[in-house]
């Protein structure tokens, strides 16, 4: 790696699947497949040592940590999917907390002529604590009071949760509750969810399974290369040896796992477009190459094309969600 030019550009990382087609799926078209492109946004060697020093960054940005985090990526995720004939509802749950709902976009690579979207949605409602008690106003929970070992339940209608819970019993009374310890609703109230959800209307005249494309961008990522230099003496002051090593840092903190994915870099000055997606000739570039890669545990392979740089990892990788990961 040229890292002259690597210090004087910005960086993309490109990962990259070949795209499968055809209207039938095999043992390994049925496979889940993800390709990522990460952009950093970042000045060369402005990356500060909180950005992957584990536990540091909410302790130096508090809740905007993500926010501070300068670059964002293109997801492109493949996967089967069951189609009814004319109108289904797709429910794609596995989606990054961070990600920019109007660049979202659904497609089917099985049959692309007749499947369409009629609606995209994306919800967020995502439960919590406070969200419940404000869907249950008039309506019954169960509350339990601990008296030391005792435990005291408390059934009603919550008017309020201003200063306390405020129950209204079956007899009329009203009762103030601070301190419970325990809180039971009778269900999730429709609309709140656990996760991050898109959420499509599509028709089809082809009943069945398809082979589906979902493409969107998140923030939240970035990465770039560290170097370590070794020094060792030689017979005299004149002499020695540099052992140099080049790892490459990756920050995910999206609200998305990206699992046994193939990784491609590229170097170079990124221009981003009002509606980012990555070059097209890249991507052809990409596919072209993953079909000759090889498994193993290759390391990174440099081509250079235009004015950019591309490096090729010779073997899958994962990419967890609240996680640094380096590759030498």
């Amino acid at each position: 790696m040229n890292s002259a030019q690597v210090f004087r550009t910005n960086v993309i990382v490109i990962l990259v699947t070949v795209t499968l087609s055809g209207n039938s799926l095999g043992a390994e078209d049925a496979k889940e497949s993800t390709a990522l492109t990460i952009y950093s946004t970042a000045t060369p060697g402005s990356i500060p040592p909180e950005m992957y020093q584990p536990g540091m960054q909410q302790a130096v940005y508090g809740v905007q940590w993500r926010q501070q985090i300068p670059g964002y990526a293109i997801v492109k995720q493949e996967r089967p999917i069951k189609l009814g004939q004319g109108r289904s509802t797709i429910r794609f749950t596995d989606v990054a907390s961070q990600i920019e709902p109007t660049t979202v976009s659904f497609a089917s690579i099985t049959d692309p002529v007749s499947t369409h979207v009629l609606e995209q949605n994306y919800e967020f409602d995502l439960v919590s604590t406070e969200k419940l008690m404000q869907r249950y106003l008039d309506r019954p929970i169960t509350v339990e009071q601990a008296h030391g070992e005792k435990v005291e339940t408390i059934m009603g209608t919550l008017l309020s949760t201003a200063g306390g819970l405020l129950l209204k019993s079956a007899d009329g009374g009203v009762q103030v509750i601070n301190g419970y310890s325990n809180v039971r609703f009778p269900e999730l109230p429709g609309g709140l969810i656990t996760k991050p959800t898109l959420v499509w209307d599509v028709f089809t005249e082809k009943p069945g399974e398809h082979r589906t494309r979902v493409t969107y961008e998140t923030k939240a990522m970035t990465w770039w290369t560290d170097y370590n230099i070794v020094f060792a003496e030689g017979k005299d002051a004149n002499s020695g040896v540099l052992d140099i090593g080049a790892w490459v840092s990756i920050i995910n903190q999206s609200g998305a796992t990206y699992p046994e994915a193939k990784l491609k870099l590229i170097a170079g000055d990124v221009h981003r477009a009002p509606q980012p997606a990555p070059p097209r000739m890249m991507a052809k570039r990409g596919m072209a190459e993953m079909a000759m890669a090889t498994a193993g545990d290759a390391g990174f392979e440099e081509k250079s094309f235009f004015e950019y740089h591309l490096y090729t990892l010779g073997r899958s990788t994962t990419l967890p969600d609240n996680s640094t990961k380096q590759i030498e």
